[in-house]
C-alpha cells in the first residue's frame, strides 16, 4: 500500500506540474491577448472611407506640387470651422447630391463660378457640402499630404484664400 501511495504521489507530482505548466501558458496566452488588443485599440483608425479619400486626392493636380499643396490647404481650410450644425444646414439646403466620383477640380471650380452661385446656389450649396465631407472624413490623409508637401519643399506658403486678386 505504502508502494502504491508513493507511486500516486509521483504521478500525482506530475499532474500538478503539468496543470501548473497548461494553467501558467493559458494565462500567459490570455495576458497577451488581452495586450494585443488594447494596442490595436489604441491605434487611430485613419479613415472608415479611405478608398473614397485615396481616389478623390487621385484626381488633384499632379502637375505641380504647389497646386497640388493649395488644394490640400483649400480642402483643409474650408472645414476647418464647419460645426455639425452648419454640415447639416448644408445638407438640408442643397437640391442634389454630388457623386462620389466627381473629381475635386470641377467641385471647386463650380464653387468658385460666379454665374453658377447665382443661377444654381444649390448646386454650389451641395458641392460646399460635399468639399466639406470630403475634407472632414479624410482629414488624416489631408493633413499627411499637407505635412509631407511642405518637407519635400520648404518654399510653400499658406495661402490665404480671402484675399481678393
Amino acid at each position: 500500500m505504502a508502494g502504491t501511495l508513493l507511486k500516486y504521489l509521483r504521478i500525482s507530482k506530475y499532474i500538478r506540474i503539468s496543470l501548473g505548466t497548461l494553467l501558467a501558458g493559458l494565462l500567459v496566452s490570455v495576458g497577451g491577448w488581452a495586450q494585443t488588443a488594447n494596442r490595436q485599440a489604441d491605434k487611430p483608425l485613419v479613415s472608415a472611407k479611405q478608398d473614397f479619400c485615396i481616389h478623390v486626392m487621385s484626381g488633384f493636380p499632379q502637375s505641380d506640387q504647389a497646386v497640388r499643396y493649395q488644394f490640400f490647404r483649400l480642402s483643409h481650410s474650408i472645414a476647418r470651422d464647419a460645426t455639425p450644425e452648419f454640415r447639416q444646414l448644408l445638407s438640408h439646403y442643397a437640391s442634389t447630391r454630388i457623386s462620389d466620383t466627381t473629381p475635386v477640380r470641377k467641385v471647386i471650380e463650380g464653387m468658385a463660378n460666379p454665374v453658377l452661385r447665382q443661377a444654381a446656389p444649390k448646386l454650389v450649396v451641395a458641392q460646399s457640402a460635399w468639399l466639406i465631407g470630403f475634407a472632414k472624413d479624410c482629414q488624416a490623409q489631408i493633413d499627411g499630404q499637407i505635412a509631407a508637401l511642405q518637407a519635400w519643399d520648404k518654399d510653400l506658403k499658406i495661402v490665404d484664400f480671402n484675399t481678393t486678386v
